[in-house]
């Protein structure tokens, strides 16, 4: 649009076009209506496979000490006489941690005073596990999402996403004169991969499976994601820098001052804002309505694999003690 008013072949070119220096010395610019700013929105990444839910509740380190206390505790039981087998106290022990009794001959007080102390940790670990699964069940764990430019440069410096921002814009030619390295490396893979997919910088909706990161301003980001069938962004509260919206005008425009005072009014009126909500509103009824997600196979497998593989260990056990009996005989 700037090309077709240095070429004299329009009088105004309207749009959500920002001012800068080299545009300024070609054109001349009305008044700023709108004040935006130029960040970046990361595709929302699928939620972490719930097969493996049983795990999330706790971290490694915490499991890590779990099993160091089954092996530890029934130690202690047999140092202070218990009459019953390391492995009979290993697996009462656990069979505690599954809320079941813990029927153990507490005839000193020293029994005693263990026993309560396992069984308030039991009480608190079985609670505390079986509360974070139900809500990892019900609402899925998200990946960690990226929120600023340096995060962002990292990713693409280890291949995990791609960034796209529009071809003809500011937003490249200010990362590769940034003085901050990352920001420069942005640019340059921008540059060198063409990252300007017109899918990704135009209002089109967002199908693609990979993750990718969109650099534009933030109501552009915000309009994308009211896009029917287009995937979620996650837009980053990291500015780039501030885009001063106007009207652009060749340098002989003649009605410059009364196209000043008419866009004056409109901002004073609350036009623009007006036409914006509008427009979001719209949007917003276009878009599809989320239904609940119900459990499934997959979202279980994990308590499956274990089930399975507790009967398992059942049926081997049992054959062992059929022929172990048989070869005694």
């Amino acid at each position: 649009m700037i090309g077709d008013l240095v070429n004299n072949k329009a009088d105004l070119a309207w749009g959500w076009i920002t001012q800068n220096e080299d545009r300024q010395a070609v054109v001349d610019f009305s008044t700023s209506y709108y004040i935006t700013a130029t960040t970046f929105g990361v595709v929302k990444p699928s939620p972490v496979p719930a097969a493996y839910a049983v795990a999330y509740p706790f971290t490694l380190p915490v499991w890590a000490l779990i099993f160091c206390l089954l092996i530890i505790v029934p130690a202690i039981f047999l140092l202070l006489n218990v009459r019953l087998s390391y492995l009979r106290l290993f697996l009462l022990l656990f069979g505690s941690i599954l809320n079941q009794p813990l029927n153990l001959e507490r005839k000193s007080i020293k029994v005693t005073i263990l026993v309560l102390t396992w069984l308030l940790f039991t009480t608190l670990i079985s609670s505390f596990y079986s509360s974070l699964l139900l809500s990892f069940m019900t609402m899925p764990l998200e990946q960690r999402i990226l929120q600023t430019f340096r995060e962002l440069s990292n990713a693409i410096q280890k291949g995990k996403i791609e960034c796209y921002t529009f071809r003809q814009g500011l937003n490249v030619p200010y990362f590769q004169s940034s003085n901050e390295e990352y920001l420069r490396f942005i640019g340059k893979v921008i540059e060198e991969k063409e990252w300007f997919t017109d899918v990704h910088t135009k209002g089109l909706a967002i199908t693609t499976n990979k993750n990718v990161a969109i650099i534009n301003s933030a109501l552009f980001l915000q309009r994308k994601n009211e896009i029917p069938d287009s995937r979620p962004l996650i837009i980053s509260d990291e500015a780039l820098f501030l885009n001063n919206i106007a009207v652009a005008m060749r340098k002989d425009f003649c009605c410059k001052r009364r196209l000043n005072t008419m866009i004056t009014r409109a901002i004073e009126a609350g036009l623009f804002d007006f036409y914006l909500r509008i427009s979001h509103r719209r949007l917003s009824k276009q878009a599809e309505n989320r239904a609940p997600k119900l459990l499934t196979i997959l979202d279980i497998t994990s308590a499956l694999f274990i089930f399975v593989l507790g009967q398992s260990l059942s049926v081997l056990s049992l054959f062992l003690e059929l022929y172990c009996g048989k070869w005694r005989k």
